[in-house]
């Protein structure tokens, strides 16, 4: 595979890091900012989901790298590439609606974003099962976040 077909893969490939980034951000920024009953049953849950971000991340930054890429760098550009291309807090941490209605809409957006990905793999099955196996650990946080928040 050339690098010039590679180039559209690499580019949902590293717009799903720096939305990793931003989730794992966003996780460790609300939980500092808990207060009332979400911070009893949220802050070991968040710590949790920005760990797991990360990870995401480092899977995402590995795969850019072995098709000869490199992830973003650049801080003031993780969010203009990120796949949601926004990031914003809760305006009320006690609030556990607040927190998990945004934390839903996050979720929705990268699996959205994962599904883009997989229609721009086109000749490489290594990439293309990465992402159906992280897009699965984002359908079932998604399950998840959503149960929480019924």
């Amino acid at each position: 595979m050339t690098t010039q077909a590679r180039q559209p893969m690499v580019e949902h490939l590293d717009r799903l890091y720096c939305q990793h980034i931003l989730n794992s951000m966003w996780a460790e920024a609300v939980g500092y900012r808990l207060e009332g009953l979400p911070l009893m049953i949220l802050q070991d849950d968040l710590k949790q989901i920005a760990q797991s971000h990360r990870a995401t991340a480092v899977i995402l930054a590995e795969r850019i790298t072995d098709l000869g890429s490199a992830p973003t760098a650049d801080p003031r550009l993780i969010v203009a590439r990120s796949a949601g291309g926004d990031f914003a807090l809760p305006e009320d941490c006690s609030s556990a609606r607040q927190i998990l209605d945004q934390a839903v809409a996050a979720v929705t957006g990268t699996v959205a974003a994962y599904r883009a990905a997989l229609d721009a793999v086109t000749g490489d099955p290594v990439t293309a099962h990465v992402l159906v196996k992280l897009l699965g650990t984002q359908e079932r946080n998604l399950a998840d976040a959503a149960a929480a928040n019924a």
